[in-house]
């Protein structure tokens, strides 16, 4: 009964009322105040994100067949109730995350999304995570409003509580309220490494990217109906962080994007389609791109799509020629007026700010570059540990060097594997008007990789060298 019910003829003067009431009779009230706390941005069909991001067609057939097939597995078929899908920065995966959305939509069985961005200050942190979650759990399985709806009736501050205790007040017990379901539902988490924190600068944010797995680590115990996509970069923190958690590692299945696709192929394909488009409306030559400016362009894109999508998006200005557009990108020499090239470098920025120690992040790529322009890595055999490893032993760097590099540089794989992911960032690296503060001029670090190696080898004559030792964690 409402406090003043019938009370007349009195005022009340310097107080603050928190309305907690809800509509019984339309039934819709506390769905409505759930809403206030969601990121409504963060699901793949929000009105913020479109259009979002997809799948060129014909292009990471290979992987979405994999990552459909787990989704669509049946209950006592599904082994890993997480499938980890990692790859380098730039590489497609939140256009994979939201193809597969769709397609998981088409077939009923999606659950929910969560689409971080380390830009969108609702959907950079972990707090609105379960609220989002939750009311589109509400929407996908409608046994769960009314269940749901007496928490929130109940406990109307449930959702200013800690995130543990929302997952298992508003998804986890409502689950096991309802009648059983015959096949699991999807959940899907884009871009966990873009969750940040309301304050990057001054709390680590795998701090708060762990927080994440540890809740997922008990959704997925909770013997629910649900099984989880998670889509990210390769970061140290966050590799360490699955496994940290024996329970939840056990039931995951992790997907290398660069393993599980064909890089070039789609990249190709990307390119034909999109010069095709660009010919047609141009009236460009019909032998436009000549086939070598075309393998340039693959070769640059190292199965990047940020890079190849920044290619055709600055050839199809409707402001300037595609062939002399094309001219620019394939040159060497940067424009004075304009970057051709500034979505793709910002992406590296990004990175590349988060490490605190920008000395000793310099050095290390320093010394990575000259591995590259001075062909220091021909001859080596197949069979030795990838150059950050090497040089990680032979400079002494601390076990942090690069740990938040991951999406950059290759840390495992073989000697004769280029150091980085990206063809393209080192010329990032070599342009001051790119790279900025983060510029190192050609063969900067040679002496002092030259010099290293000399005492490297001198101290360690008599002792084998240890490959094992952790690089990067």
């Amino acid at each position: 009964m409402p406090a003043f019910q019938q009370a007349h003829d009195f005022s009340i003067t310097g107080s603050t009322f928190n309305d907690y009431s809800v509509n019984n009779s339309s039934g819709i009230g506390p769905l409505v105040y759930l809403q206030q706390f969601v990121a409504s941005g963060a699901a793949h069909d929000s009105h913020e994100r479109f259009p979002p991001p997809q799948c060129h067609p014909a292009t990471r057939e290979r992987v979405l067949r994999v990552i459909l097939a787990w989704a669509k597995l049946p209950q006592n078929e599904r082994l890993k109730r997480v499938l980890w899908l990692h790859a380098p920065a730039g590489m497609g995966k939140s256009a994979i995350a939201q193809t597969v959305a769709e397609q998981c939509d088409e077939l009923d069985i999606l659950a929910a999304t969560f689409f971080f961005h380390r830009l969108d200050p609702k959907r950079n942190r972990a707090e609105r995570l379960v609220a989002s979650i939750v009311l589109q759990l509400c929407e996908s399985i409608p046994e769960l409003v009314q269940h749901v709806e007496a928490v929130i009736q109940s406990t109307p501050t449930i959702l200013t509580k800690s995130l543990p205790i929302q997952l298992k007040r508003l998804i986890i017990d409502p689950m096991h309220k309802i009648t059983p379901m015959d096949e699991d539902r999807v959940v899907i988490i884009d871009g966990l490494d873009e969750c940040v924190g309301a304050e990057p600068n001054r709390v680590d944010p795998a701090q708060e990217q762990l927080l994440i797995l540890q809740l997922i680590d008990t959704l997925v115990s909770s013997d629910l109906p649900l099984c989880l996509l998670i889509c990210c970069r390769p970061e140290s923190w966050l590799k360490d962080g699955f496994q940290s958690l024996a329970r939840l590692w056990a039931r995951v299945a992790d997907i290398d994007l660069c393993q599980h696709s064909d890089m070039d192929a789609d990249i190709e394909t990307y390119f034909c389609s999109e010069f095709t488009r660009i010919r047609e409306r141009s009236s460009v030559a019909a032998s436009w791109p000549s086939t070598h400016n075309l393998k340039t362009l693959i070769y640059k894109a190292s199965g990047q799509f940020i890079y190849a999508a920044t290619v055709i998006r600055y050839i199809d200005d409707p402001w300037g020629t595609p062939t002399d557009r094309l001219d620019v990108i394939l040159s060497a020499d940067m424009p004075a007026d304009h970057n051709p090239l500034q979505a793709l470098d910002n992406l590296y920025l990004a990175i590349l700010t988060q490490c605190p120690n920008r000395e000793l992040t310099l050095e290390v790529l320093g010394c990575l570059k000259v591995c590259v322009e001075a062909c220091l890595l021909g001859g080596i055999s197949s069979t030795w540990p990838a150059p950050a490893h090497m040089l990680e032993a032979i400079r002494h760097w601390p076990r942090q060097a690069l740990r938040g590099l991951h999406s950059l540089v290759r840390i495992n794989g073989k000697a004769t594997e280029a150091p980085f992911f990206h063809a393209t960032f080192c010329e990032f690296l070599a342009s001051p008007v790119r790279s900025k503060s983060f510029h190192i001029p050609p063969y900067h670090c040679l002496q002092l990789l030259g010099d290293s190696c000399l005492l490297y080898l001198e101290s360690q004559s008599r002792t084998p060298l240890d490959w094992d030792t952790p690089f990067g964690q």
